[in-house]
């Protein structure tokens, strides 16, 4: 029973790492160069944030890790490949905008974040149909994300 937690609590510390790293790395909050930038009417207010993207790093945590308990080795591997590659994807788009404040490029980086949770999605459903449904949130959260970093590079 042991192994079963331990696995799961590596997934949520590969999320929540990457993530608190990435917070390390930028300059928010008031006073911060994101606070100053320009924001499209329909920005979310600031503190849905924390909340949203805890969620969230929940949510991939235990769909990663219901990939990575399914039982056909070579379906499992490719989901678990694209799985870890959009978490890359997403501390370097944390990166771009908040540390080296690069909208546009974040805004291009996006794209192929947004790309790799699709895929993650149509390989997981081969291996859980539940983590697929999990990382659905995700996907459309960086949907608007992705929009509203276009507003946001637009507008300033």
């Amino acid at each position: 029973m042991k192994p079963k937690w331990l696995s799961l609590t590596i997934f949520f510390a590969l999320c929540f790492v990457l993530a608190g790293w990435g917070g390390l790395m930028a300059e928010t909050g008031p006073g911060s160069w994101y606070d100053g930038l320009q924001k499209p009417r329909f920005s979310p207010p600031a503190w849905i944030f924390g909340p949203a993207w805890s969620l969230l790093y929940i949510l991939i945590g235990v769909s990663g890790w219901l990939v990575w308990r399914g039982r056909d080795v070579t379906e499992r591997r490719i989901a678990l490949l694209f799985w870890g590659v959009q978490l890359l994807l997403h501390l370097i788009w944390f990166l771009l905008f908040f540390a080296f404040h690069l909208p546009g490029t974040a805004l291009l980086e996006s794209l192929l974040l947004w790309f790799f949770i699709g895929a993650f999605i149509i390989a997981a459903v081969k291996v859980s149909r539940r983590a697929a449904l999990l990382f659905l949130p995700y996907w459309a959260w960086i949907t608007l994300i992705a929009f509203f970093n276009l507003n946001i590079w637009w507008l300033n």
